[in-house]
């Protein structure tokens, strides 16, 4: 083997086995079972795609296949959560929102400029924001992976999807007049 063919592998390998470490505590939670969560995410998802529905052997292939767009949908027609929104981006963090596949907001606040911001506790993951529709969201950070677009699931809201490499606080624009309900999901990532 070459000295620099050597000196590659011997600098990717450190991080190939860091990354690759990125997924063991998924890994324990389902093998377990039980990971204090909501019972979304069940141990016998035989593919391992990480969309752990709550129905074994359930619509795997049917056009309604978008669990989290369903969950969305769920959350947004029950009780919501009221949040008073931030007046600008410095000031977002005083509106925080971790997202929740139990839990849906709805956003207060005056005017039609209003910041939110979103704990990601993980990295490497896809977050979906579904908020009512005729409300542009911006998700300042991250790699929009789609535009906003209508949520099939339900009328009446949209669905974005947000890629974010890093764990961390990102703040949320929203921009539209009114009340706003709003579910934030953050999807396991994809090994």
């Amino acid at each position: 083997m070459r000295p620099e063919t050597l000196l590659r592998v011997c600098g990717v390998l450190p991080l190939l086995w860091m990354l690759g470490g990125c997924g063991d505590k998924d890994a324990e939670d389902s093998a377990s079972g039980s990971d204090g969560g909501s019972g979304d995410e069940s141990g016998a998802d035989e593919g391992g795609s990480g969309e752990g529905g709550s129905d074994e052997g359930g619509d795997d292939g049917g056009s309604d296949g978008d669990v989290y767009a369903q969950t969305a949908c769920s959350l947004l027609s029950g009780e919501l959560t009221s949040i008073e929104a931030a007046s600008s981006a410095d000031e977002a963090s005083q509106a925080l929102i971790v997202p929740s596949e139990t839990e849906a907001w709805r956003v207060e606040g005056e005017g039609s400029d209003r910041y939110l911001m979103v704990e990601i506790e993980d990295w490497m993951v896809t977050v979906r924001i579904f908020a009512t529709d005729g409300i542009r969201v911006s998700f300042l950070g991250g790699e929009q992976s789609a535009s906003q677009a209508e949520n099939e699931a339900c009328s009446g809201y949209s669905d974005q999807s947000i890629i974010v490499h890093e764990w961390g606080s990102y703040v949320v624009h929203l921009e539209g007049e009114g009340d706003v309900e709003i579910s934030v999901i953050q999807e396991p990532s994809k090994e």
